[in-house]
Formats: C-alpha cells, sequence, structure tokens
C-alpha cells in the first residue's frame, strides 16, 4: 500500500515539476517562430515559479526594446524624408537671391544687400547636403548669421556676443543645434524688449559645454518644469511630447534634445536655468569628437 500510495506521490511530483518545464519549452518554440507576444504565465514562489517570471520578463523587456527601436527608426526616416524634401531645387532660390542683392547693389543699398547675402548665407548651410556633423566653427557662424537676421526682423534692438575658447573650433558637434535654442530667446524672451545674447563655449575634462544666455523675460519656476517635463521624454515618445494639445514653448528645445540622445544616448545632457538676476541659460553637454583629416568626424 505504501509503495502504491509512494509511485502516486512521486508520479504528481514529477509532473508537477515537468510541467512548467514544458511550458517554457513550448513558448521557446513559439518565440523561435518568431511570436514574441507569447508569455509563459507560470506562477509561484520556487525556482521554476522564478524562472518563469524572469522569462516573462524578458520578453516584455525585449519587446518593449523592438517598439523603442521601430520609433526611433520612425523618426530618423521623418528627418532624413524633411531634410530631402528642404533640400529640394534651392538653386532657383539663391539664383533670385543672388539677383536681388545685385539690384540693391547697384541701387547703393549696401546693408540691405548684406543683409540678403547673410540670409543666403545661411539658407545654403541649411540645405547643405553635407553630414550630420559639423566643426563648432562652422556652427558658430550660422548661428552667427541667423542673429543678425533676427536683430534686423526684431522691433527691439538687440547684441550677441561669442566668447569661445580657439582651440575648440575644430571640434564637431551636430549640425543646426544652437540655432533652435537662440530662436527661442528671441521669439519669448525679446518679444517686449530688447537685450544679449551671449553665447559661451568651453572645455571640462572630454566633455564640450555649450551655454546660450539672454537677458530678455525671464522663464518661471513653473515654465522650467514644464520644460524639463517635455525634456525627460524618450525619442520614442516624440509624439507625446509635442502632442497639438502640448504648450506651444520647448518645441525647438524638445527637437534639439531629440536628436543628441538619437545621436550620443545618455552621453549628452541639456540644463536649463533662470536663477541668475537677469539671465536665463540653456547648457548643452556634449562628447568631445576630433575632426580628422579632410573634415571628416571619428564618431
Amino acid at each position: 500500500m505504501f509503495a502504491v500510495f509512494f509511485m502516486f506521490a512521486l508520479a504528481y511530483l514529477l509532473r508537477r515539476f515537468t510541467r512548467p518545464i514544458q511550458t517554457l519549452g513550448k513558448a521557446a518554440r513559439q518565440i523561435e517562430a518568431g511570436n514574441l507576444t507569447v508569455r509563459s504565465s507560470i506562477r509561484g514562489e520556487d525556482e521554476v515559479g522564478s524562472l518563469g517570471r524572469s522569462f516573462d520578463h524578458m520578453l516584455d523587456r525585449i519587446e518593449q526594446m523592438m517598439q523603442e527601436f521601430r520609433t526611433e527608426q520612425e523618426l530618423k526616416r521623418r528627418a532624413e524624408i524633411a531634410m530631402l524634401q528642404a533640400q529640394l531645387h534651392p538653386h532657383f532660390l539663391f539664383n533670385v537671391l543672388s539677383s536681388i542683392r545685385m539690384r540693391l547693389l547697384l541701387q547703393k543699398d549696401e546693408d540691405n544687400a548684406k543683409l540678403l547675402a547673410t540670409l543666403a548665407a545661411l539658407l545654403r548651410s541649411s540645405f547643405s547636403r553635407q553630414g550630420e556633423f559639423v566643426t563648432l566653427s562652422q556652427e558658430l557662424e550660422s548661428a552667427r548669421q541667423y542673429i543678425e537676421l533676427m536683430r534686423f526682423a526684431m522691433r527691439h534692438p538687440t547684441t550677441y556676443e561669442i566668447d569661445v575658447e580657439p582651440e575648440l573650433l575644430d571640434a564637431t558637434v551636430p549640425r543646426l543645434i544652437l540655432q533652435p535654442i537662440i530662436e527661442n530667446a528671441y521669439k519669448h524672451g525679446f518679444a517686449r524688449k530688447g537685450g544679449s545674447v551671449v553665447i559661451q563655449i568651453g572645455r571640462s575634462d572630454n566633455k564640450l559645454i555649450l551655454t546660450i544666455k539672454n537677458n530678455g523675460a525671464r522663464l518661471s519656476s513653473e515654465t522650467i518644469a514644464e520644460l524639463e517635463r517635455r525634456l525627460a521624454y524618450e525619442p520614442h515618445e516624440y509624439d507625446t511630447a509635442v502632442n497639438p494639445g502640448a504648450a506651444e514653448r520647448g518645441i525647438g528645445l524638445y527637437n534639439v534634445s531629440t536628436r543628441l540622445k538619437l545621436i550620443y544616448g545618455d552621453d549628452f545632457q541639456m540644463l536649463i536655468q533662470s536663477n541668475e538676476p537677469e539671465w536665463t541659460s540653456i547648457t548643452l553637454v556634449l562628447p568631445m569628437h576630433p575632426v580628422a583629416e579632410g573634415g571628416t568626424s571619428h564618431v
């Protein structure tokens, strides 16, 4: 009698132990076939239950990472399409601008001719088919051209200052990262009064520190909190961060932040400060990348 009971008990224990293993094996075969939605649903407080939970958690994480990858690839595809659309037939535009500039020069209107030349140079830089990276010197020149145009367009007078260590001018940075931040300063900081924009660039260890300051309208603590909340979104959450119901302020900053996250990952920071008596500052902290011979980046 005891032997019969022992055999039944042994069979029960073996079945209780092997059935979850068989379930895991079945789930693994479905995953191998491409079905990542399957889960083992094995639970319990023993080692097999712990294995089942770890198995399901691993699948959840893989599925999440694949979704993030698909979203980031879609963002890159949109950016590439937008860049290609912006580059369609720019020669016609440049020819028209050149003709207008020459007419202004013939009329001795040198100030407006110079302004038009600045606009053409900035547009040419924006339309350029060069790679993602430019030298810091080129990026600062694009920023200077943009500021010159904004000074002409703004109702209130503004000044600017660029302070950069000369040995950093050959460092490489993603192009057009300063212009949206400067635009944000003019659009929100100088809407009702004039002021100054200061661009300060230095180095700390192997990090490039780019700070854009303005003494226009200061940001409230609530606005800074909202901007930081938006900047905390990951690239795959782009549609949530810039949804039509979101405030317009900060979209340019978020676009810059998203680009830099896609390029550098976690090795990047954007800091917002408005705690000085007059100044609001946006600081970008980027890895230093040397320039190779021929002007290409070692990235």
